[in-house]
């Protein structure tokens, strides 16, 4: 935070000239171009710096104070329930043939996003019908991390698969496996990213089916 958005902006600046208004504005516009939590976590750190100023009387205020920063709150979406008949016969055959089984397991498992693309084919049993969760992915910093465990051991647990998730791993093994531990993989061998599949995948075929919107399964 320090080497990419503070001394940017303050490293060449007088402590003298730093003042209320430019922080608040400095704030403003870095949250016109990063999320909440990385304007909260950069103003953090300039806070915490000209507070060492101020102990050591280089400062009489620190010009942090009472600067306003952008929400954190996310808007409420309106959320849509996928019916099963519209998830078979209207969705499924918009999602692309080699996510096509990505998409079962969600819904048939109800597993989350980086529970899916976390799976390795060692916690699949197809002859079973279930999958036992013990990893995920985590992106982070731009970069897809594999896991060990979900975020608490509660979530070490083993799920029961319906048929058509079952048959649609099937056929995801014999055609578009490209990992020889993960299931779901780009073309390299690499872990599946959330925001490429939501844009490329994800939204244009709830646009096909007509059911554009956040979605969930029943």
């Amino acid at each position: 935070m320090l080497r990419t958005h503070v001394l940017p902006k303050w490293g060449d600046w007088p402590l003298a000239k730093i003042d209320h208004v430019s922080v608040q504005q400095w704030a403003t516009d870095l949250g016109a171009r990063r999320a909440p939590a990385t304007v909260a976590a950069a103003f953090g750190v300039l806070s915490r710096v000209l507070d060492m100023a101020v102990r050591a009387h280089l400062l009489a205020g620190n010009p942090c104070d009472g600067v306003r920063l952008p929400s954190n709150r996310l808007r409420p979406s309106p959320m849509r329930t996928i019916s099963r008949s519209e998830f078979r016969l209207l969705l499924l055959p918009e999602i692309p043939d080699q996510h096509r089984a990505l998409v079962c397991l969600a819904a048939g498992a109800g597993l989350r996003w980086g529970e899916c693309v976390g799976r390795g084919w060692d916690a699949v049993d197809l002859r079973a019908r279930d999958v036992y969760v013990t990893r995920v992915v985590v992106e982070t910093s731009g970069r897809c991390e594999l896991r060990n465990y979900p975020k608490s051991r509660a979530g070490i647990r083993r799920v029961p698969l319906p048929i058509f998730a079952v048959e649609a791993l099937q056929r995801h093994r014999q055609l578009y496996t490209h990992s020889a531990d993960l299931v779901f993989s780009t073309s390299p061998g690499g872990a599946l990213r959330r925001s490429t599949f939501r844009r490329r995948v994800w939204v244009p075929a709830l646009d096909r089916a007509g059911l554009l919107g956040s979605a969930s399964t029943t």
